[in-house]
């Protein structure tokens, strides 16, 4: 088999990078494991994900695969993988997982019951695998995988997916994935039924929020989408604790005002698309944002680079037209004097008021720049 040796001795050489992946394929893993025994497919397809993704379901490839099992738009779309502004479902564990192995066995159907074909399919696409299959049937070679002239990343694909499976099968070399019997330390679903930000999931759990993130990464604003799903992944372990908060109507309370306060934030923002020629500080000027806001807004840093194409959340205070100009009730005007590093979005929350009827208030002054006097509506 061609590249079966030397991806073995990469991967015996580099026992501390694979159980780098192991760990962090370790939450996965269990769940993944259930759905393939589920199906009576080869476990060798559990470690799919530490090829394509190396086991990190927020990673985005250039030509923009997804998730722990790199689904490009178009075929997340054909297998019933939402993506909008709330959730992408290339990340979601569950529901990306479902779909691979669903691709994973409609490929292996097509290809005559042959596995490596399959997973050639998976890697390079279907019609790439055909041609050439086609290419050696004119020629009156062999079809098999190990035979076909594919591209160099696919005809690495399946070496380093069956060398994994043997260094970890024979104990070759000292990497421990997980194994299916330890389920207390498996993921398990629960839906929810309704919204919840996921800073109330860590709360409730018991875990970081980083942690909370990392198993449910579909959700994209820290919160489950309005019209669904709201299923949220947590260890076995924590199920009962988290469950158990739901039968008290104080802690319900806390959590749809939480979600209350979320949704109100995210109709305050809007997405950019990054141009050609555009700049942290361009963009925050033109939002009335601070650089620094613009940045925490999206998790980036000082060092982030930012690419074409790429979307940003900005604070959204909608058209000059559309914004309220009502002065609250029994409020008189105040004057504030902009100061440096100030924004609107800051100005507002620092007083409690509304950014649309900020902006709406001081219509007439086009930048914001230090000196600048704005008119504020306090409430007495």
């Amino acid at each position: 088999m061609k590249g079966f040796r030397s991806k073995k001795l990469i991967f015996l050489n580099n026992p501390k990078h694979i159980q780098t992946v192991a760990l962090r394929a370790e939450p996965y893993m269990y769940w993944i494991i259930e759905e393939i025994e589920k199906r009576n497919l080869p476990m060798e397809l559990a470690l799919v994900p530490v090829v394509e993704s190396a086991f990190n379901p927020h990673v985005t490839s250039s030509a923009k695969a997804a998730g722990l099992w790199q689904f490009v738009p178009v075929t997340a779309n054909y297998y019933g993988l939402a993506q909008n502004q709330w959730y992408d479902g290339r990340r979601d564990v569950v529901a990306s997982t479902n779909a691979a192995l669903d691709l994973l066995e409609r490929l292996y159907i097509m290809f005559d019951s042959n596995w490596p074909l399959a997973l050639a399919a998976y890697n390079a696409g279907e019609g790439r695998v055909m041609q050439a299959i086609k290419a050696n049937e004119s020629k009156n070679l062999p079809t098999d995988y190990w035979s076909l002239s594919l591209p160099k990343e696919t005809m690495n694909y399946v070496p380093k997916i069956l060398a994994l499976s043997k260094v970890i099968r024979d104990n070759e070399a000292d990497i421990t994935f997980p194994k299916s019997n330890y389920r207390d330390k498996s993921l398990a679903a629960i839906d929810i039924g309704e919204q919840i930000t996921l800073s109330k999931v860590a709360e409730l759990s018991q875990l970081p929020i980083t942690t909370v993130k990392d198993y449910n990464p579909g959700y994209k604003r820290g919160i489950t989408a309005p019209n669904g799903p709201h299923v949220i992944l947590l260890p076995r372990n924590k199920l009962a604790q988290f469950q158990n908060a739901f039968a008290d109507e104080a802690i319900l309370k806390t959590i749809r005002l939480a979600v209350a306060k979320a949704n109100q934030s995210i109709k305050q923002e809007g997405i950019y698309k990054v141009r050609s020629g555009d700049s942290f500080y361009a963009i925050a000027r033109r939002y009335n944002m601070s650089v620094k806001e613009l940045q925490r807004l999206n998790g980036l840093s000082a060092k982030s680079t930012l690419l074409v194409g790429q979307t940003l959340k900005i604070h959204n205070a909608g058209s000059v037209n559309n914004r309220p100009t009502s002065k609250p009730t029994g409020a008189s005007p105040s004057y504030y004097k902009v100061r440096q590093g100030d924004s609107y979005y800051s100005i507002a929350r620092r007083h409690n008021i509304n950014l649309k009827q900020l902006m709406s208030w001081n219509a007439d002054i086009k930048m914001l720049k230090p000196g600048t006097q704005l008119t504020l509506y306090l409430k007495k």
